[in-house]
């Protein structure tokens, strides 16, 4: 499970460009909004290295169902690779006999 948790992150860090022109908001405004400048936030828009907090009050601003959808579909194209299990096998993993 942690190592699913990690790979969501990494796909989340990776894919934040898109999700942030996904939202409609422009850089400057939201530069401003998570209080750094604009330069430096087209830096770490690029470079995918933001801080926990700049991370999390950038999502709180972004978050709507675009944004939602984009991450969503991201998020299955960097999984499409890995194997599936039915149903069946996932009731009994959790434990559901019923």
């Amino acid at each position: 499970m942690l190592i699913e948790v990690a790979k969501d992150f990494y796909t989340l860090i990776e894919k934040m460009p898109a999700l942030i022109d996904a939202s409609g908001y422009r850089n400057d405004y939201l530069a401003g909004k998570i209080g750094i400048k604009p330069q430096t936030f087209s830096a770490k828009k690029q470079s995918g290295s933001w801080t926990k907090e700049e991370l999390l009050n950038l999502l709180t601003l972004i978050e709507n169902e675009d944004t939602e959808d984009a991450y969503l579909l991201e998020a299955m194209r960097a999984r499409k690779d890995e194997p599936l299990i039915s149903i069946d096998e996932l009731k009994r993993e959790l434990g559901y006999e019923g």
